[in-house]
């Protein structure tokens, strides 16, 4: 039976929750593109919902939402508490996810909720993801921290935390949802995909210089100078030839 399912209660500004059932360990949310489909699809004419805005995952028998680096953030209400994320954390049966539709000066003025309905009754046993619960890595690949803006390198010798430009960052938190979204196992991103993950909306590029699969090697191949223990072959982010790429992510 459905209602005996984790399902999210979605509705706007009070109107009539539709159940949907959470399938699977990660459900995205967001208003989509060309390129990407979220699980669920939010209506945003007003653009103030990003592609990809948010993800729920399951863990340890409970769920957990993380915003996707979205432009105006997702929330978690519990009661009279409003809180906006600022890293992975763990929901209890009826936390309500709440992602703003449009607003004005004043605040929000239309708002989309997401109650996270649990049959197995979630308790909240600490509001977030802890390296206690974090299983050891042996194999070479990054852990991208989103709150921090880090990334953390394993595989050769001691863990160690690299720079990248802002444009590398881009690339390792998309391809990190990506995984998230399969379970932590790598996906394969395109490189259409990963050129709209890093570059924009297609439809802001500059229409005589926009970015090619050349200016994505270019990145990739400097992203690999600071995160694999051997550029060649590269271990952690691989490239599948005439598709894409994919990354090697630490498992949460």
């Amino acid at each position: 039976m459905q209602d005996l399912k984790p399902m999210l209660e979605v509705s706007r500004d009070g109107t009539t929750p539709r159940k949907i059932v959470l399938t699977g360990d990660a459900f995205t949310v967001g208003r989509g593109s060309a390129t990407f489909t979220p699980d669920l699809v939010l209506e945003d004419p007003s653009s103030w919902i990003s592609r990809r805005h948010c993800i729920f995952t399951q863990a340890w028998g409970s769920w957990w939402i993380e915003d996707c680096g979205s432009r105006n953030g997702t929330f978690v209400r519990n009661g009279s508490d409003l809180r906006r994320l600022t890293e992975k954390t763990q929901l209890s049966s009826g936390d309500i996810v709440c992602i703003t539709a449009d607003a004005d000066e004043s605040g929000p003025t239309s708002t989309w909720e997401l109650r996270l309905v649990d049959p197995s009754a979630t308790q909240t046993i600490g509001g977030s993801l802890t390296r206690a619960h974090v299983p050891p890595v042996t194999e070479p690949c990054v852990r991208w921290d989103s709150d921090a803006m880090r990334v953390e390198v394993f595989g050769d010798g001691e863990p160690r935390v690299v720079e990248l430009r802002k444009q590398g960052y881009d690339l390792i938190a998309y391809m990190a949802a990506r995984n998230a979204e399969g379970s932590g196992e790598p996906v394969v991103c395109t490189i259409d995909e990963l050129l709209e993950a890093v570059w924009g909306d297609p439809d802001e590029w500059d229409k005589y210089r926009p970015p090619t699969a050349d200016n994505l090697r270019d990145l990739v191949l400097s992203v690999r100078k600071a995160i694999e223990p051997d550029a060649s072959p590269p271990a952690i982010l691989e490239n599948q030839r005439g598709v894409g790429y994919k990354l090697h992510t630490a498992p949460d």
